[in-house]
């Protein structure tokens, strides 16, 4: 029965994270002449903390953690420096971030936000109906994130 319910809220999340056409600006705090400036690199760093905070047990770690881990030990607001051409996060394990050759392609609109998470098989331990793992979603869902694959980690609902 739980094996159920996580995949009808995953079914959900899903539906959230690819119901916003890549023809829809994202609404994100501190854009700026379609990049995301420190404000907005903030933001979605705090979001993707937040989500490795919830998602990863200490005492049975994701597989592979490159670039999340600096979260649980470093605040975001000293992992993001001012003035970079690519957010810290970009170069984390399974994240994809918009390019200004994306925008070109129309696959998006604000360089440096988070157009996916690609995460399968990785460890992931958390209840996906936690409203500590959804909000952080939502919150990387309006600033453009239209891929979220979380397939075969354990997720419960």
């Amino acid at each position: 029965m739980r094996a159920l319910q996580a995949v009808s809220v995953l079914a959900a999340l899903f539906a959230v994270c690819t119901s916003q056409s890549p023809k829809i600006q994202p609404s994100c705090p501190g854009v700026t002449s379609g990049v995301c400036s420190k404000e907005c690199q903030l933001h979605l760093c705090k979001a993707l903390a937040a989500v490795y905070k919830v998602s990863n047990n200490a005492t049975d770690p994701w597989d592979n953690e490159d670039g999340w881990v600096l979260t649980s030990t470093t605040p975001c607001e000293q992992l993001i420096a001012p003035n970079s051409s690519q957010a810290v996060y970009c170069g984390w394990f399974g994240i994809s971030c918009c390019t200004p050759a994306l925008i070109a392609e129309g696959e998006c609109y604000v360089v440096n936000t988070i157009v996916g998470i690609s995460m399968p098989i990785n460890n992931l331990n958390v209840s996906v109906s936690k409203f500590d793992m959804v909000r952080p979603l939502q919150q990387l869902h309006d600033c453009g994130l239209t891929i979220l694959d979380l397939e075969a980690n354990n997720l419960i609902g």
